[in-house]
């Protein structure tokens, strides 16, 4: 219930993801005997929310008391119910010590063998440590062979390859595979169903992206055809994240719209910062798009609020200070706060 909350408060344009990955969690923590841990692969391109998902899982299972008057399951929220959010303890951090991700991008050969040793090392004492861990591996597809050799034997032997605290399965883990891989063809998926995402079964989406990676790994030809697929087959969900649209980016502008209102209201900078529509299409139409997908999904969000909004509300005040006005006052940030924009009209 708190994970289905927290997705539905935070991660934008993926409700078919969150309700997958909602469900499958929440399944796998209910059964009080797993034979493995929880494995699910997530995919899409740079910025739609793949890492900020594991970020929000770890969020919900270890540190959030359950998020009060917001719709549950995997729809997204109304602006309103976005700006009632809670501000999430940092994780991760002391607050969530069982989340922990390491990275699976390749080395060169002289290097290889060294980064599997270490991340073996890094893996196994967190599971010793963790049993109930949230473990994340990033960029996966991208592992050499080694290192994904690690990764199956961990997945497929659990404490017989020396993981766990004293022979104890750490089967209640949930590890979270991250990748770039088959972005591509998620698009293209969209693309045969006019860009409704709701027409694309999980199903579909789950054979093309483990075809891809597929043969990807069988292409490198670094491990028996056996073993490739026996790493694909101790992977339980892979999960689609699609590119963002107009829509979606609006919404994430709006969320970071409400969280600057927040800190600037704890900091006592601000008593109020309200905002129009059009003041976040002006925002919306810096962002880069490929007709109406977002190029770099949600990631250039900050950046354009930094180069635009920090700018304005500085001006905003420090004419307010050189007019003597109260500090704390009632701000309004309209589009004509932007100088591209013309004057509203009277």
């Amino acid at each position: 219930e708190r994970l289905g909350a927290t997705l539905a408060a935070h991660l934008v344009g993926q409700e078919a993801a969150a309700a997958q990955l909602q469900d499958a969690v929440c399944d796998h923590l209910k059964n009080p005997q797993p034979a493995k841990p929880l494995v699910v692969s997530v995919h899409g391109p740079p910025g739609v929310g793949k890492s900020y998902f594991h970020h929000l899982l770890a969020q919900a299972l270890y540190n959030v008391s359950g998020p009060e008057g917001q719709r549950e399951g995997g729809s997204s929220p109304s602006p309103s119910a976005a700006s009632r959010a809670p501000t999430l303890p940092p994780c991760p951090g002391d607050a969530c010590p069982a989340y922990k991700t390491v990275f699976g991008t390749d080395y060169v050969e002289a290097e290889a063998q060294r980064q599997a040793e270490a991340l073996h090392s890094a893996v196994a004492a967190h599971l010793r440590a963790f049993p109930q861990a949230v473990l994340v591996v990033e960029e996966y597809d991208k592992a050499h062979c080694r290192s994904r050799g690690l990764l199956r034997h961990l997945l497929d032997r659990g404490p017989a390859a020396g993981f766990g605290v004293n022979g104890t399965s750490f089967a209640q883990s949930i590890v979270v595979l991250e990748a770039n891989v088959g972005w591509l063809a998620l698009h293209q998926l969209l693309v045969e169903v006019g860009g409704d995402r709701a027409r694309v079964s999980p199903e579909k989406a789950q054979r093309v992206i483990k075809d891809l990676v597929f043969s990807k790994w069988v292409g490198e030809e670094c491990e028996d055809r056996v073993d490739t697929l026996k790493l694909l087959s101790l992977v339980d969900f892979f999960v689609p994240f699609f590119p963002l649209d107009r829509t979606h980016v609006a919404q994430v502008v709006r969320q970071q719209l409400a969280q600057r209102a927040k800190r600037h209201a704890a900091a006592g900078e601000l008593s109020a910062l309200l905002w129009d529509d059009r003041v976040v299409e002006f925002l919306v139409n810096k962002v880069e798009f490929e007709g109406e997908l977002a190029l770099e999904g949600a990631k250039e969000a900050p950046v354009v609020l930094s180069r635009h909004v920090t700018r304005a509300l500085r001006r905003r005040r420090s004419s307010a200070a050189a007019a003597a006005a109260p500090v704390g006052g009632a701000e309004v940030a309209g589009a004509r706060e932007f100088a591209e924009l013309p004057p509203a009209p009277a």
